[in-house]
């Protein structure tokens, strides 16, 4: 019996999980590295240091195909820990960053090399957990991606430090050791269970096909990029991560430059971020298992909308306490929909090919990339602070709050008519 066909305790693969999620997070601290890198460069404008953060993200969701697909055929560990090599090298890899090199040499180390380490080592924990917890998918997919969201509670404090103390090119060499160890420990507990495991005491639900026979539908790429329901998923995940993208690229340079605090003092706000963001994605995967995937969604984005458009008078008004408690709403919506959309997309279309099904569902995370980030950016070099883009965030997750209105769960008889034949069932 080969490594990944043993039982083991299902437990071990999610703290596999969150210890890999761990290192991938680091992308949420970005805004930390912004300030130093622009002025070790000598880059006037954020706008152009902020497309790093941009650059990490496409190249995190487009790697995420090729992943998805190699995950499904030889399993997550080894790709797993692809991902996670790839990460530790980029950060070794910028630490050499100049004036001479300049900006695109990060744009092609962080952004590109790591962006695509990111994305291959994303999606083996989720597509592992999953399959170990038929059960429990919203909360299993909330704890396989809350270390993620948790990393900026680590890395938003340590990282400023280590800059202060080392600088910034001594920081990503000390950080780029501890991702590559970590990230490899991590990866190498992942496995997926045996082919027919099922958690005991738990049945799987079944649909009857139009033969009359019962099965449980799963259904690949193809079969799923001709329905609806994914491309109303892909809008709603695009819209409504517009916002949490866009607070996490901008939390640190946002405090200390519309309400003047000091960066060290930032770091706690990015802190909070990674706090409320893995908090979410625990919290709302769970209440998404009894309330419903869509119902969960339409809660979410409205609160996401709200909490974007009064995000910054609050936040001037209040000061840092203030700053920190809408940083902590807006960081818990972005988080929930990290575990609802892989958990709705195996509700949808099964998990057999979660894989390369979510890879896709997930390049609408890519699209947020740019749309939040870039928002960020471009309206602070226009109007001189942040709050024409939170705004427009808000107006996202607002149309994002629509769509759930008009979006359900497919039906046997609406997939079969997609597919133009009987739905390939798991064996």
């Amino acid at each position: 019996m080969s490594t990944d066909q043993r039982i083991v305790n299902r437990w071990i693969i999610v703290g596999g999980a969150l210890l890999l999620q761990l290192c991938l997070g680091i992308l949420y601290s970005w805004s930390v590295f912004v300030k130093p890198v622009q002025k070790l460069l000598g880059i006037k404008t954020a706008s152009d240091v902020q497309l790093t953060f941009t650059i990490a993200v496409v190249f995190f969701a487009l790697a995420m195909i090729p992943a998805g697909r190699l995950q499904d055929r030889y399993g997550p560990r080894i790709i797993g820990m692809i991902g996670a090599g790839l990460l530790g090298i980029a950060f070794l890899l910028t630490s050499f960053l100049s004036k001479d090199l300049g900006l695109p040499y990060v744009y092609l180390t962080y952004g590109v090399l790591g962006g695509i380490g990111m994305g291959f080592g994303y999606v083996t924990p989720i597509a592992a957990c999953v399959k170990w917890f038929p059960d429990k998918r919203g909360l299993v997919t909330g704890l396989a991606v809350a270390g993620f969201g948790f990393s900026s509670v680590i890395f938003g404090r340590v990282a400023p430090t280590l800059i202060k103390t080392y600088g910034i090119k001594q920081t990503f060499t000390i950080l780029g050791v501890v991702l590559l160890v970590a990230g490899l420990i991590g990866a190498g507990l992942l496995r997926n269970p045996p082919v027919g495991y099922k958690p005991a005491g738990w049945t799987p639900p079944t649909r009857v096909t139009a033969s009359g026979a019962a099965a449980r539908l799963e259904f690949d790429w193809r079969h799923m990029i001709r329905t609806n329901q994914f491309y109303l998923l892909f809008a709603m995940y695009a819209l409504g991560a517009s916002a949490g993208l866009l607070l996490i690229s901008v939390a640190s340079p946002f405090a200390t430059k519309d309400l003047k605090i000091d960066a060290e003092t930032a770091g706690w706000g990015v802190a909070a971020i990674g706090v409320f963001n893995g908090a979410g994605r625990i919290l709302v995967g769970w209440i998404s298992d009894a309330l419903g995937r869509v119902q969960t969604m339409r809660l979410d984005f409205i609160v996401a909308a709200v909490a974007m458009l009064l995000l910054y008078p609050i936040s001037k008004a209040g000061g840092f306490a203030a700053m920190v408690l809408m940083f902590g709403i807006v960081a818990l919506t972005y988080g929930a929909l990290l575990a609802m959309f892989p958990a709705t997309t195996a509700d949808f279309w099964g998990t057999k090919n979660l894989g390369i099904n979510y890879s896709l569902v997930f390049l609408a995370w890519g699209v947020a990339g740019v749309i939040g980030p870039q928002a960020g950016a471009r309206f602070l070099d226009i109007f001189g602070n942040y709050y024409t883009g939170f705004i427009t965030a808000a107006v996202l997750a607002a149309i994002a709050f629509g769509l759930t209105f008009v979006t359900k769960k497919p039906t046997e008889k609406e997939m079969a008519a997609v597919a133009g034949v009987q739905p390939v069932t798991a064996r």
